[in-house]
C-alpha cells in the first residue's frame, strides 16, 4: 500500500480561488505548551499541559495580491479568511482524498519579496490565526476556535465543561 500524497491544492482568500498563483502554504504546526511537573513520590517529572502554542500559517505567492495587501493592518483578530484544499492520492489504488484547511486571522508580516528584473517576484505572508479546522475525507477531524474556547477533537469538544465551569455558555 502506497501513501496518499498531496498532489494539488488550492488556496482561497476571502473565498476566491488563487489556483496558478499559490505557490507553496506551509499548514498551521499544531503544538502543546508542556511544563514539567515533579512533586514529592515522583522518580520522573510529566510534562502537565498549560495550553496551546500559537497557531499560525505562511504562504508565498506568484506576483502582486493586491487582494491580501487590501488586509494589512485589519482591526479584527479573525477578519481575514483563508480556505485550503487539497488533492492527496495514492499511487497503488489512485484512491483521492480530500482535505480542507479553514482559517481566520489577521496578517502578521506582508512581504512584497525582491523585485529584479527578468526574474519572477513572489509576496510572502504570514498569518497570526484564532480559528483553524482540519477536515480531511469529509470528516472534521481538529477544530479550534480561540476566541469562543472550542477545542474539537475527532467531534468531541474537550472545554465544553471548562466553558460551563467558566459561565461561558
Amino acid at each position: 500500500m502506497l501513501p496518499a500524497k498531496i498532489k494539488a491544492f488550492n488556496l482561497f482568500i476571502e473565498g476566491r480561488g488563487y489556483a496558478g498563483e499559490v505557490e507553496e502554504v506551509v499548514p498551521p504546526k499544531l503544538g502543546r505548551k508542556l511544563e514539567e511537573h515533579r512533586a514529592g513520590g515522583m522518580d520522573t517529572p510529566i510534562k502537565i499541559d498549560l495550553g496551546g502554542t500559537p497557531l499560525e500559517t505562511d504562504f508565498t505567492m506568484s506576483g502582486v495580491i493586491v487582494e491580501m495587501l487590501k488586509k494589512y493592518g485589519v482591526c479584527d483578530a479573525s477578519g481575514v479568511s483563508l480556505r485550503l484544499k487539497g488533492s492527496a492520492e495514492t499511487d497503488d489504488t489512485c484512491q483521492m482524498m480530500p482535505i480542507d484547511i479553514s482559517m481566520r486571522g489577521r496578517i502578521e508580516e506582508a512581504d512584497m519579496g525582491t523585485w529584479k528584473a527578468g526574474d519572477s517576484n513572489v509576496q510572502k505572508f504570514k498569518l497570526a490565526l484564532t480559528y483553524y479546522k482540519l477536515n480531511i475525507n469529509l470528516q472534521d477531524v481538529i477544530e479550534i476556535d480561540v476566541p469562543n474556547m472550542k477545542f474539537l477533537i475527532d467531534g468531541k469538544d474537550r472545554f465544553a465543561a471548562r466553558r460551563v465551569a467558566l459561565g461561558m455558555v
